[in-house]
């Protein structure tokens, strides 16, 4: 079987070439022009992006200013939007230090009160909401219409707000953590007490060492008295000898007798 042959004008004569190479020069051709074409730079990370590795590496400050800086701008986007979830996953973390559980609960809300939330975005904004209730949130706590402090929505930022049926949050009927709640107010009232204690313990002890120094100082002072009083030690002391006392009466008869003898004149 021939090959089938076509002309191709090559100078000022045509040269033919079989059909089958055609599709391949143009796939070569093709192939050339895009390699000649500029590499678009990659893109930089958003600052979702960026919090997101913050968070990884355990940088819990670093993730939360970063989620925080993305949220506050109605340009941020989608970016600004998943900011502000994650927010209130951080302020559930128990890894993180500054975690509380009103602050997830009023990431959650301020992100229910977007316009234009998905099912799935909905969904998760309501779990959290809930997981810090149970956590011990307080469900009054609620949203400054006035200065919310973050952005109110994430996109068509000029354009006015879009009006919309006030949605309520969800409600938790009977929360786990009322016992925890409880405990945890019993260990602050614990912990309080043994302070007290402590302290008690310390005012005794400084009594007490004040006491030890004044029964030093008067044994001291006893000792000196002692010292110069010089009391003889009379435990061993001999009895009197009662042979060689006389009484009074044989004392002034001796000196009678020995008076008489020396008067000067006799019988």
């Amino acid at each position: 079987m021939k090959c089938q042959l076509i002309r191709i004008p090559i100078g000022n004569r045509c040269n033919p070439v079989p059909l089958g190479i055609i599709p391949s020069l143009f796939l070569l051709l093709m192939a050339g022009c895009r390699h000649l074409e500029p590499v678009p730079p990659p893109a930089p990370p958003s600052l979702f992006d960026i919090g997101l590795a913050h968070m990884a590496n355990g940088d819990f400050v670093g993730a939360e200013l970063t989620f925080r800086d993305a949220a506050s701008r109605c340009e941020s986007g989608s970016a600004g939007r998943r900011s502000l979830l994650f927010l209130s996953f951080l302020a559930l973390d128990p890894r993180n230090p500054a975690a509380h559980p009103d602050s997830a609960a009023l990431m959650a809300a301020r992100f229910l009160n977007l316009p234009g939330n998905s099912r799935e975005e909905t969904l998760e904004a309501e779990a959290l909401y809930v997981a810090a209730l149970d956590y011990g949130a307080d469900p009054e706590l609620g949203i400054d219409p006035v200065d919310p402090g973050f952005a109110v929505r994430f996109g068509d930022c000029d354009q006015p707000f879009p009006a919309r049926e006030d949605r309520p949050l969800p409600v938790l009927e009977s929360p786990t953590s009322g016992l925890l709640k409880s405990l945890d107010e019993e260990r602050g009232t614990l912990t309080q007490e043994n302070q007290q204690l402590r302290s008690t313990v310390r005012r005794l002890r400084t009594s007490s060492d004040s006491l030890q120094a004044r029964v030093d100082a008067l044994e001291a002072e006893l000792e000196r008295i002692r010292q110069l009083i010089q009391l003889p030690d009379t435990t061993f002391a001999r009895p009197r000898d009662t042979a060689r006392v006389r009484s009074p009466d044989m004392v002034l008869s001796g000196v009678l007798d020995i008076g008489m003898d020396r008067l000067p004149f006799g019988p």
